[in-house]
């Protein structure tokens, strides 16, 4: 459609309306954006990353940012009266340089590369992205490299400081007009910085970008022509209806430029009674009543005013009662009262209450007991009444129960006095006064004596009756454990005593003996919360420390703890320790040095294991300084006596 023509379609349409709708401006966000990064084989885009380029970079490749919205939001016929594309620039080189817009002449894809980081220099290329010689990669292409697009420009703006620019001109309202009135051809807008100079490139951020008030954005100003609404006929479901309907109203005609169909009683504009932009009313008269329609609202002058009237028949009067709120279900079947109209159905909910559905008679004996039943009655004529009424059905029981009886006990029920086993059957009345039949089946119980024997670990409990029982002997309680009758029980409780002593064994070295005998053992370390210590589960413990020590013991199924015992792991008698010793290194690898005061003549050097083993012997004459070979040992703790004359001493050793 060329401008000439637009332009007096509207005058037209304004001519037709008497008016012209308020102006309004739309605030879009791209569709789609990208780069076209100057390469001869389209090997780079960014159609997914956060920014777009425009102008030339440091080493003379160009740049060109493309972009397009989706513009379907604006109506058909819309007059576009200012276009402003608004960009947020976030770095370039030099500057001021102008941008230009140029409007695209072919479709274009944005793909899925993302150049990540500062995107100068561009993505590998992915399926459908827009690159220098591709319209859509890897298979359609630009007529010329460098996209296809108008060689004047839509507008320009120049680019300086790192902040908002904007583009706005007539020709790009006149181009978002040309894209509103073949939708197929809205391929948008590239950008073309300053490409006569390197180092000219400028970024700007695009829809991708992570703040959204700094994406790029399209600000369209315009106006539709006002059409007043056109109303064709009005008709109804039924022309004659119940009080308080519904009627069903329906318009048949087209709103145009106005919002609603406005339907009143008494004539248009007197009492409003309902609005919509559908055309389909249902309204409740309660008399007869004539309505009025019209379309409404925008910038119309309110329609053409049409009527129809409903007419509207008198509502049938009918109630119903029964005797009482209540019945027992072994009661009479009660029958209601109907007065008004009559010939109707009756029914109830929810299911459970057996109803005769003409007649309303409520048959007990057949129904479920429930607290609350509604009964509702509808007349047969054209415009039936509903009354309802609630009922209870009481329950009335027929029970069969068991009962035991203690030898020489009474049992008394309903009046009877029973002494022996028998069925004996009375009538009760329930707490909703129903009767109710209870079948009794009595059985005689015999008292009876048993006699437990029960053995419990020392510091245990034993509840037994009311005793609480801690140490041996025979106790006699009475229980109501053989179906509610007396049982004597005696009971005769043994008590195991585990004995817990432990001797210390004062050899080299020392030792713990646990004196109980077939048990299992556990031994214990008492700084450590009697934490368990690994592997030691034998009856003799020998510890490898100074520390206090407990053994658990285990027998059957009790277990006791000893008293912790404190030793010194392996003591040595003083008058071993009266020759000074100094070892090193002390932990040694192959070699360990041991220094004496003084020379002496002849010197021992004794090794052992911590257990007290004897580990070898070495002789040296006239020394005062040992070398002492560790090589053959494996890692561990080790104890060395050197001696010389009547002087002996003790040194404990780690070889690593």
């Amino acid at each position: 459609m060329n401008k000439v023509y637009y332009l007096l379609l509207l005058a037209w349409l304004a001519a037709a309306s008497g008016t012209v709708c308020a102006q309004v401006t739309l605030t879009l966000t791209p569709a789609a954006d990208n780069t076209l990064y100057e390469s001869p084989n389209g090997a780079l885009s960014n159609g997914a990353g956060d920014d777009l380029f425009a102008g030339v970079t440091n080493t003379g490749l160009i740049r060109r940012g493309v972009i397009r919205f989706d513009l379907s939001a604006i109506p058909p016929g819309a007059n576009i009266t200012q276009v402003t594309l608004t960009l947020v620039k976030n770095q370039g080189l030099g500057g001021p340089h102008n941008v230009n817009l140029h409007r695209i002449t072919a479709a274009w894809g944005e793909g899925t590369s993302n150049a990540g980081g500062g995107g100068g220099g561009g993505a590998p290329s992915t399926a459908n992205s827009a690159t220098w010689i591709h319209t859509f990669f890897s298979g359609s292409f630009w007529a010329a490299p460098g996209g296809d697009f108008v060689a004047a420009s839509s507008a320009v703006t120049s680019v300086g400081a790192s902040g908002t620019y904007s583009w706005t001109s007539a020709q790009m309202a006149a181009d978002v007009q040309s894209w509103i009135a073949a939708p197929n051809a809205n391929f948008g807008w590239m950008l073309i910085g300053n490409e006569s100079a390197n180092q000219t490139a400028q970024r700007f951020l695009s829809k991708e970008f992570a703040t959204a008030a700094s994406r790029p954005r399209l600000s369209i100003t315009y106006t539709t022509p006002c059409v007043n609404p056109v109303l064709n006929s009005l008709s109804l479901a039924a022309d004659t209806v119940c009080a308080g309907g519904p009627a069903l109203l329906t318009v048949s005609g087209a709103l145009n430029s106005a919002t609603a169909w406005q339907v009143y009683a008494g004539g248009c504009g007197a009492a409003p009674v309902a609005a919509n932009s559908s055309g389909s009313f249902s309204l409740q008269p309660a008399v007869s009543t004539t309505y009025y329609v019209r379309g409404e609202g925008g910038c119309v002058t309110p329609g053409t005013c049409d009527s129809i009237r409903v007419q509207v028949r008198p509502q049938d009067q009918a109630s119903f009662t029964y005797d009482t709120n209540a019945y027992c279900q072994n009661a009479s079947n009660p029958t209601p009262v109907l007065t008004g109209a009559q010939g109707g159905s009756f029914s109830a909910s929810p299911a459970g209450l057996q109803l005769n559905a003409a007649t309303g008679e409520i048959s007990l004996a057949a129904s479920t007991p429930a607290p609350q039943y509604q009964i509702t009655y509808i007349s047969a004529g054209l415009c039936p009444d509903t009354a309802v009424r609630i009922l209870s059905i009481l329950p009335a029981y027929r029970d069969t129960a068991d009962a035991q009886l203690c030898t020489g006990d009474t049992l008394f029920f309903g009046g009877q006095a029973i002494t022996a086993s028998g069925t004996y059957t009375s009538s009760f009345t329930s707490a909703l006064g129903c009767d109710s039949t209870v079948v009794l089946q009595v059985s005689a119980v015999p008292v009876l004596t048993l006699e437990l024997n029960t053995t419990i670990c020392r510091g245990d409990t034993l509840a037994f009756g009311s005793l609480l029982l801690t140490q041996p002997g025979t106790y006699t309680q009475t229980f109501d454990a053989q179906q509610g009758c007396d049982t004597l029980v005696t009971m005769n409780l043994q008590v195991t005593v585990i004995d817990t002593t432990v001797t210390v064994i004062p050899n080299f070295p020392i030792s713990l003996q646990a004196q109980a005998l077939n048990a299992t053992y556990q031994w214990l370390d008492c700084a450590d919360n009697f934490s368990p210590i690994p592997g030691e589960t034998n009856p003799a413990f020998t510890p490898s420390a100074s520390g206090s020590y407990a053994v658990a013991i285990t027998q059957g199924n009790c277990t006791d703890t000893s008293s912790c015992r404190s030793v010194t792991a392996l003591a040595l008698d003083p008058e071993d320790l009266t020759l000074p010793l100094r070892a090193y290194p002390n932990p040694a690898q192959d070699q360990v040095q041991i220094r004496l005061e003084t020379l002496a003549p002849v010197v021992h050097s004794d090794l052992y294991t911590l257990q007290g083993a004897h580990l070898g012997r070495q002789t040296f004459f006239a020394a005062q300084h040992l070398e002492i070979s560790l090589a053959a040992l494996p890692a561990g703790l080790y104890l060395m006596q050197v001696s010389t004359g009547d002087r002996s001493g003790w040194v404990k050793i780690r070889k690593e």
